[in-house]
């Protein structure tokens, strides 16, 4: 069975194609993750947090704490989970059974410690 070129240039350019195609949407482990870098400490006050736990394309577990600014603004802070804070909110949310709904017993928790230093 003998292809004629044309048909030979095509099938090839679909092979290759394909090929690209594959090639590009390659899983390669803990590049899709939200946090390029972290922090160890950062003062509050805090208005939330979230912690990703071995996301799809991650292999980290990632704190994510929303800092409150004097003029209401918001800003996303990474913190290190190996670190003091990042470990405090770990273990907060292990405690309350990862239910979002009692996160804002961490973010108290985790301002009134932030007072008192």
């Amino acid at each position: 069975m003998a292809f004629s070129p044309k048909t030979s240039s095509l099938l090839l350019g679909f092979v290759i194609a394909v090929c690209i195609q594959l090639y590009e949407a390659q899983f390669v482990p803990g590049t899709r993750c939200s946090c390029e870098q972290t922090v160890n400490y950062t003062r509050g006050p805090f208005s939330d947090f979230r912690v990703i736990e071995n996301a799809q394309g991650c292999d980290k577990v990632e704190v994510i704490v929303t800092k409150k600014h004097p003029d209401n603004s918001t800003e996303d802070v990474c913190l290190n989970p190996t670190a003091r804070l990042g470990k405090a909110f770990l273990i907060c949310w292990r405690k309350i059974n990862r239910d979002n709904g009692q996160k804002v017993i961490c973010v108290k928790r985790s301002n009134k410690n932030g007072e008192k230093r």
